[in-house]
C-alpha cells in the first residue's frame, strides 16, 4: 500500500516547492547540486543543549559522534570505556560499539533493556583450543577464552542500557546482507569465522533482507526505545553511504551496494511517514549526489572529513538552530573554505608554493575555528619547513576540537620539528587520550620522552608499542637507542627477542 497519500491540491503545493524541481540548468545546480549536492529537509523537532543523544550504527555513526564532540554535544559513547585488558585493541575503541546490521541494533536493545532477555551463552562461537568470539561485536575484536567474552559483553551491556535516558536516537543504517545464526535464531553483527563455519558447517546462513525485515525492525526498536526508555524520544535517522566492501550474494559488489543501500533507504521513508517524532536526514544523498572528489576518501568507499562535517553543520542548522541559527551559514563557509584548501594543496603539489600560501590564507579567513582545515593549514606549513607557524595553527587547530582527527597527534610532531620539545611531551601525551593504541602515536610519545631524557616512560611506551605490534621495525630500532642512552640496553633487547609475531586473524 502507498506510504502517502495526499490530494491533488496538496500534491500540487508540493510542486510548487523549488526544491521539488531536479536542478537541470547551471545556475541551479552551482546551488545545490555541485560540487556538494544540498538536499532540502524539514527538522520536525530541536535537539537542546541538554539532551542527551545515543547514536549507533555502523562506522558512519563514529563520524556524527565524532562532529557532535567538536561542537561540545553530549552523547553517550562519549563516556564508554572498557577495562584495561582490552587496551590492546586495534582502533578508534568507540568502534567496537559498531553495528552493521538493523538486527544487530535490535539485539542489543533487547538485551539490555528487556528484562529476561539475557544474550544467550551459546551465542559464542569457539574457533579454536577453547579460544571464542562474539560475533555481536565488532570484527576486530581478538579471540578470548570464554570469561573475557562474557566481561565484553557486560562492558557492552552496560553501555546500551544507557539508550533507556536517551532524549534523542540517531542511528545510521548499515548494510542488508546479514549472517544468520540458526543455532540461536540470531542475526550477526559480522560475519562468522571461518574456522567457525568448518566446525559447524550447518549453522550459519547468508541473508539478504528485504524491504519487510527492516521495517519491521525499526518498528521493533522505537517500540523498545518508548516502553522502556523515554517515550517522547525523538528519533533521527540516516542511511549510511559507506560502501559494502564485499558482497556474497553472487551478485557484483556494485550492484549488492546499490540493493543495500536503496532497500534501507525505502524502508526508512515509510517509517518516518508512519510517526511524529521520527526524521530522515540526508546525508545519504547529500554524499552520494556530491562530487566523488569532495566527496569521498581515496578508497571510494568511505565518506571523506570533509562532507561529514559539512552534513553535520547542516543537521545541528536544522535541529539545533535555537542555538546554532547561524550553522546554515557555516556550513557553506567551511564547503567553501574546504575547496580553497583541495585548490592549494593541488597548488602546492604543482610547485607554486607562494600560491598555495594565499589560498590557504583565504580558506583561515573565511573558516578560522574549523579545526580540521587548521589542521591541513598546519601540515602545509610543516611541510614547508615553517615549524613555529605550523605550531601556531595547530594549536589554535586543537583549540578548536581537532583532537579526534589526530590534532595532538600533528602538534607534538610540528613541536618536536621546532624544538619546542615540552610542548610536543603535553601534545603526544593528549593524543595517547583519543588514540591510545596507533603505532604513529606510541612511537612519538617514546621519541618525545627519550628526547627528555624520561627513560622509565619511554621504555613504558615503546614497550606497550612492541607487544601492540611485535614487527613494527622503526619502534625496535628506536627502542635499543633509548636503552643505549639510558646506559641500559639488556632488558631492551631481551624484550625484543622474546617477541613473537602473532599468528594472522581473519577479521573479514
Amino acid at each position: 500500500m502507498p506510504i502517502k497519500i495526499l490530494s491533488s491540491a496538496e500534491a500540487y503545493d508540493n510542486n510548487k516547492d523549488p526544491a521539488a524541481k531536479w536542478p537541470t540548468n547551471e545556475r541551479m545546480q552551482a546551488e545545490r547540486l555541485l560540487p556538494i549536492a544540498k538536499p532540502e529537509f524539514r527538522a520536525n523537532f530541536q535537539i537542546d543543549r541538554e539532551d542527551v543523544i545515543f547514536t549507533i550504527g555502523s562506522c558512519f555513526a563514529r563520524n556524527i559522534e565524532k562532529q557532535l564532540a567538536i561542537e561540545g554535544y553530549e552523547y553517550a559513547s562519549r563516556d564508554f570505556d572498557i577495562p584495561a585488558e582490552e587496551s590492546d585493541f586495534p582502533t578508534d575503541i568507540s568502534s567496537i560499539l559498531n553495528k552493521y546490521v538493523v538486527f544487530s541494533v535490535l539485539n542489543e536493545l533487547k538485551w539490555a533493556l528487556v528484562p529476561g532477555e539475557n544474550f544467550p551463552d551459546e551465542a559464542y562461537v569457539e574457533i579454536r583450543n577453547g579460544k571464542y568470539i562474539d560475533p555481536h561485536m565488532n570484527h576486530a575484536v581478538t579471540p578470548s577464552v570464554i570469561e573475557r567474552c562474557r566481561n565484553r559483553r557486560r562492558y557492552v551491556h552496560d553501555f546500551m542500557i544507557k539508550a533507556a535516558k536517551a532524549d534523542v536516537f540517531i542511528m545510521t543504517l548499515g548494510l542488508a546482507e546479514a549472517w544468520y545464526d540458526a543455532k540461536t535464531g540470531l542475526y550477526l553483527n559480522i560475519m562468522p569465522h571461518r574456522s567457525a563455519r568448518d566446525r559447524e558447517p550447518d549453522r550459519f546462513q547468508f541473508h539478504v533482507l528485504d524491504y519487510n525485515d527492516i521495517l519491521q525492525c525499526l518498528e521493533d526498536i522505537y517500540s523498545l526505545l518508548r516502553t522502556y526508555g523515554n517515550p517522547e524520544i525523538k528519533v533521527l535517522l540516516t542511511v549510511s553511504p559507506v560502501a559494502l566492501s564485499a558482497t556474497f550474494s553472487g551478485n557484483d559488489v556494485l550492484i549488492a551496494n546499490s540493493y543495500s543501500k536503496s532497500v534501507q533507504r525505502a524502508a526508512v521513508e515509510a517509517f518516518v511517514q508512519r510517526h511524529d517524532g521520527v526524521d530522515y536526514f540526508p546525508s545519504y544523498e547529500s554524499v552520494t549526489l556530491s562530487d566523488r572528489r569532495r566527496a569521498w576518501r581515496d578508497d571510494q568507499a568511505h565518506a571523506s572529513d570533509e562532507i561529514v562535517r559539512y552534513n553535520v553543520l547542516k543537521m545541528m542548522g536544522a535541529y539545533m538552530g535555537g542555538e546554532h541559527g547561524e550553522s546554515e551559514a557555516r556550513s557553506d563557509n567551511f564547503a567553501d573554505a574546504f575547496e580553497l584548501v583541495r585548490q592549494a594543496n593541488a597548488t602546492e603539489k604543482a610547485g607554486n608554493k607562494a600560491d598555495a600560501m594565499r589560498l590557504f590564507r583565504k580558506a583561515y579567513d573565511l573558516a578560522p575555528h574549523e579545526g580540521i582545515l587548521l589542521l591541513e593549514y598546519a601540515n602545509f606549513l610543516f611541510r614547508n619547513n615553517q615549524f613555529a607557524d605550523a605550531v601556531r595553527i595547530a594549536k589554535e587547530s586543537t583549540a578548536n576540537n581537532s583532537g579526534p582527527y589526530s590534532g595532538y597527534y600533528f602538534l607534538a610532531q610540528f613541536a618536536r620539528a621546532a624544538d619546542q620539545i615540552e610542548e610536543a611531551h603535553a601534545a603526544i601525551r593528549k593524543a595517547r587520550e583519543f588514540e591510545p593504541v596507533r603505532p604513529g602515536v606510541l612511537h612519538m610519545h617514546g621519541i618525545i620522552s627519550t628526547r627528555m631524557k624520561m627513560y622509565d616512560e619511554a621504555d613504558e611506551v615503546f614497550q606497550r608499542l612492541l607487544t601492540l605490534n611485535p614487527s613494527f621495525e622503526p619502534g625496535k630500532i628506536d627502542y635499543l637507542r633509548m636503552a643505549q642512552e639510558a646506559g641500559d640496553n639488556t632488558r631492551a633487547q631481551a624484550f625484543i627477542d622474546q617477541l613473537v609475531i602473532p599468528d594472522a586473524i581473519e577479521i573479514v
